[in-house]
């Protein structure tokens, strides 16, 4: 294979065009030699090619200029700006009744929708370039939108239709072989395709067989793009294998490539599976930070797959940090947006997480209700009925597992309701004991106002304050040694386990366990809301909780 003009030596065989029909073309095939490798520099010669192509009048030219510039522009993530070029081209050679750059177009089109996830609209354009193709005398160009379809259908997990698809795509291919870059590119993307559909079908020999062919095909042509994006596939697929640092390599090889085309869509799904094996090793900090980065990138060129795939990630790498109310958000945003673009593996691999959040949470009921849905999106879009048969069994399995578990908890909630009713019964006296002493503090405060009034004797007053004051200290007393009763197993373990506790935090921890609020403590105590809160920090504190871990419920677990 000849070498490839650098982009230096384009601009002198550029520079020195005699005329400007021969400048324009130089800069249609500098355009297109570099789009996939340097695809802004290419942009620039599109988009110079297409102000001659309009200063010269020539329809067809301006139309070939602006497929280039649609085409870059895909390339760098630059989506809403290239569908505007390949719609200005598609009514360009409609002027002109040239159906080959109709079907160009028209597959363009298609081919930024799928980028974008907006398949239902990717496919029709897909479908109508196949037709357009095959009523042109070059019909085998309708393997590209086929094999546009097949991603899709693979994208969408109906794999059956995916794989009678691309063996349609191969089958061109083979007929048309001879070397031509076009039939190889088309060849290579085909054969991971398929490689990704066996993956999804946990048939990882046949899988990486696929990929090897792919790679193999990728290396020869040296394109870059194309190798980063098949080692970046073998490198998910090792890692799904246990294979990680083999993985890795790949995948981070994949991601020096992608930055220096700055291709941020690929960048995005790079970074995105370079978390996933860190989330696999347990390092999820890490992961955490790759997959924010990989989200942002994908946010920023509107690629809504991508943006799915990431909060995806983001979500399962929380619920696995412990942060439940976090993940919950991210992975019901996934659901939505996964439900809405016809993702349905993304909402299946959501809706297990979602069911695995819930457990973590301790709501059985909700945790249920998405691994049911979990279940009826895994038996819709598995392929193979050994597959299928075998996630059934896995889930029904935990199904009667966590319905189980949830007629424990019925049981353990019902036994909890008596014990606090018996609590609020015990509290409800202490309470009264409360508002007596409410009264009485009413009594001193009428004697104190008394003696300073000098109205009465001063040491008769002053007994019957002392009396009064007995009475407080035996009131707080009666409410400990009721709380000892009642949480005696509680206290115990307390006091042995974090004797750093004062009695003050203590009687604030069993009051806590009992299901009262800090409003209700205060109240019951006699003491200002803030002052219960601080109690409960400091508990918190010598207790070594963290953050995300509710107090009651730790309390209750002792």
């Amino acid at each position: 294979m000849a070498a490839q003009p650098t982009p230096h030596e384009f601009d002198q065989r550029i520079a020195a065009a005699p005329t400007p029909l021969r400048r324009l073309e130089l800069l249609h095939q500098a355009a297109s030699a570099l789009c996939r490798d340097h695809p802004r520099r290419a942009l620039e010669y599109a988009g110079e090619a297409c102000q001659i192509a309009v200063d010269l009048n020539r329809g067809r030219d301006r139309g070939e200029s602006l497929l280039l510039m649609g085409n870059c522009r895909g390339l760098i993530g630059a989506y809403a700006p290239a569908l505007r070029d390949y719609r200005s081209a598609l009514r360009l050679f409609r002027r002109v009744a040239d159906s080959t750059g109709e079907s160009r177009a028209v597959e363009g089109l298609g081919t930024i929708y799928l980028r974008q996830g907006l398949f239902a609209r990717a496919f029709t354009e897909f479908r109508r370039a196949v037709a357009l193709w095959r009523g042109t005398d070059e019909p085998a160009k309708a393997a590209a939108p086929l094999l546009n379809i097949g991603i899709i259908y693979a994208t969408i997990s109906e794999f059956e239709k995916a794989l009678v698809t691309l063996a349609e795509v191969l089958d061109i291919v083979e007929k048309e072989a001879g070397g031509e870059e076009r039939w190889e590119m088309i060849r290579e993307s085909a054969l991971n395709t398929t490689a990704g559909v066996y993956k999804h079908l946990s048939d990882y020999t046949t899988a990486a067989t696929y990929l090897q062919r792919a790679l193999a095909l990728a290396e020869a042509r040296g394109e870059r793009r194309a190798v980063a994006v098949t080692r970046s596939n073998l490198g998910a697929l090792l890692i799904d294998m246990g294979e990680h640092e083999a993985g890795r390599a790949l995948v981070e090889g994949a991601i020096v490539v992608a930055r220096e085309m700055e291709n941020r869509e690929w960048e995005a799904r790079f970074l995105g599976t370079l978390a996933v094996l860190h989330e696999h090793l347990g390092e999820l900090e890490t992961a955490e930070e790759l997959v924010r980065t990989a989200l942002t990138l994908a946010e920023s060129i509107d690629a809504k797959q991508a943006c799915t795939s990431s909060r995806l990630w983001l979500g399962t790498i929380l619920r696995r940090a412990g942060r439940m109310e976090e993940a919950l958000v991210e992975l019901l945003a996934v659901r939505e947006e996964a439900q809405r673009l016809g993702l349905r593996q993304s909402e299946q691999d959501a809706e297990e997480q979602l069911a695995q959040a819930y457990e973590s949470l301790g709501d059985s009921a909700s945790a249920l209700h998405h691994l049911r849905a979990h279940l009826a999106l895994a038996s819709d879009i598995e392929g193979a009925a050994r597959q299928r048969a075998a996630v059934e069994m896995r889930l029904r399995s935990t199904i009667e597992r966590m319905e189980r578990e949830q007629d424990a908890l019925r049981r353990e909630q019902t036994r909890l309701q008596e014990e606090q009713g018996r609590s609020a019964e015990a509290l409800l006296a202490s309470s009264m004991e409360i508002a007596d002493r409410d009264h009485l503090l009413e009594r001193l405060r009428d004697r104190a106002a008394r003696i300073a009034d000098g109205d009465a004797e001063a040491a008769v007053l002053a007994r019957g304050m002392l009396r009064d004051i007995e009475g407080i200290g035996g009131g707080r007393d009666r409410l400990d040694g009721r709380l000892l009763l009642l949480h005696a197993d509680l206290r115990e373990v307390l006091v042995r386990r974090f004797p750093a506790l004062t009695p003050a935090e203590l009687r604030v921890c069993l009051l806590v366990s009992a299901g009262m609020s800090s409003q209700e403590i205060a109240d019951l105590l006699g003491v200002g809301y803030r002052t219960v809160e601080t109690h409960r920090c400091r508990a918190r504190s010598v207790l070594g909780l963290e953050r995300s871990t509710n107090l009651t419920t730790f309390l209750q677990s002792l």
